[in-house]
């Protein structure tokens, strides 16, 4: 058992080191700019929606995770001049919206469902892995009144948490599906927010959350 483990670990940590070495601008090619345009309101700027969002998942998973290194990163590769300056794309990354963002992540994960070869799941039945956690976000007036911080902390001291919850499938690996909702207060419980995302779940699925496993015939 522990010999297993000690082989994940290395796995996992061998997949990270190589997302942060490597040239991770393909992921572009997973954004759908339609779909991004449909759901924001973008004039035709260098920052668009699909670039700075492909951005934005590139500065967390590389090793230098700084703005200014996502910047020379792009202007290198651009023939039009590009500023050097941080704060054009520090705003485009304000502008990206939070239903905008899930609905990329839904069809990323069901596309990756169409394409999955029938020998990666479970007697032809697609598993769903359910699994919830939290996140700080930055401390500002907008993320506190979206996402007012614990009341167990004082007033003025805590960050804004946020609880997700997710529809992970087992042959891919892809999220399929996630709910965003505070961390505290009626209807923000796990079970809550599994509920808005349940109807992914079609008949013939299989979902597994922790030590229970339900079938849906």
């Amino acid at each position: 058992m522990y010999h297993n483990k000690k082989i994940i670990n290395n796995q996992k940590k061998l997949s990270r080191n190589k997302l942060k070495n490597s040239n991770l601008d393909f992921i572009q090619n997973y954004i759908n700019p339609i779909d991004i345009n449909n759901t924001t309101k973008s004039r035709n700027r260098i920052y668009t929606p699909e670039r700075t969002l492909s951005m934005f998942i590139l500065q967390s998973l590389n090793q230098d995770s700084s703005c200014q290194n996502r910047v020379n990163r792009l202007a290198m590769k651009k023939d039009k001049k590009v500023s050097l300056s941080t704060s054009a794309y520090c705003q485009a990354r304000t502008r990206l919206s939070t239903s905008m963002i899930r609905e990329n992540v839904r069809q990323i994960g069901i596309n990756n469902e169409k394409q999955a070869d029938i020998k990666w799941k479970f007697r032809a039945k697609n598993i769903y892995l359910i699994d919830g956690t939290t996140i700080t976000m930055p401390d500002t007036i907008l993320n506190q009144k979206e996402y007012p911080h614990p009341k167990t902390q004082k007033e003025g001291l805590g960050f804004p948490v946020c609880r997700i919850v997710a529809l992970i499938s087992l042959s891919t690996g892809a999220i399929i599906d996630a709910s965003i909702g505070n961390y505290s207060g009626k209807g923000t419980g796990e079970q809550a927010l599994l509920r808005e995302i349940l109807h992914n779940v079609k008949r013939g699925d299989i979902r597994e959350r922790k030590k229970f496993c339900v079938s849906y015939h």
